[in-house]
């Protein structure tokens, strides 16, 4: 979703199979696109995030209508306010800063292997290679309680983002 007249941009990657994470990432898509923007950040957020809550509550329901045992996206939402931003997401998709010259990771992902990482039980290149790499611990519609992680900072004139999913950056070393 690309809404810079409202300072929204949206990346949702679906899973559950392929008709019912095409199902999930666009109905992420369609309603986010409906939120209306604000001029205060954490009202935006706040927005957002009942937005995807009643978001997870539907794929919730049509999991269960279709006798399917999950259907859901990982999503990642960056909001710009003025000269604030917020990043949220939920999953694997992932935002990242590029500010003076250095890039960095604004998200961490809600994912088996990275829990390892932050335990100091593997490093990050074993997590790549892991078994369990693809194994996420949070998305929209997997969960009853979703839980979005919320990142703030402070837009510099020149900084730009990243939005991608795992069909990036599995395939383009960060470093690339």
């Amino acid at each position: 979703l690309d809404r810079p007249e409202a300072g929204m941009w949206v990346v949702a990657d679906g899973m559950g199979g392929h008709e019912a994470g095409d199902f999930a990432s666009q109905l992420i898509v369609e309603r986010l696109a409906s939120v209306p923007p604000s001029n205060e950040i954490n009202r935006y957020v706040e927005s957002v995030q009942d937005e995807l809550w009643e978001i997870n509550r539907l794929l919730t329901e049509e999991a269960i209508s279709r006798g399917k045992g999950t259907i859901g996206s990982t999503v990642v939402v960056l909001l710009a306010v003025g000269q604030q931003y917020a990043c949220l997401w939920a999953g694997d998709s992932r935002a990242y800063l590029l500010s003076n010259g250095d890039f960095k990771p604004i998200s961490r992902d809600h994912s088996q292997v990275e829990e390892y990482v932050q335990q100091g039980l593997m490093t990050r290149e074993e997590a790549e290679k892991h078994p369990a790499a693809n194994i996420i611990t949070r998305a929209v519609g997997a969960v009853e309680n979703l839980v979005v992680d919320v990142e703030f900072g402070e837009l510099v004139s020149g900084d730009l983002f990243l939005l991608c999913s795992d069909g990036l950056f599995k395939e383009v070393p960060e470093a690339e």
